[in-house]
């Protein structure tokens, strides 16, 4: 959930209205603009995955 409201909230919202509003770019790039938090997600539970931060012992607690 943290990654979602990060990727969108923090990335994809911004960037998205940065490509529309400032720069002045056509739909098309405001898309790619957006979909780019799903590459920054798929990199943050690759990263999340590879160090096993994602796991929690039920069994210990």
């Amino acid at each position: 959930m943290i990654q979602s409201v990060i990727g969108s909230w923090i990335l994809a919202i911004p960037l998205g209205l940065l490509v529309a509003f400032i720069w002045h770019l056509p739909i098309y790039w405001v898309f790619v603009a957006i979909s780019l938090e799903e590459i920054f997600r798929l990199g943050l539970c690759l990263w999340k995955m590879h160090e096993k931060t994602w796991l929690v012992n039920l069994v210990d607690s």
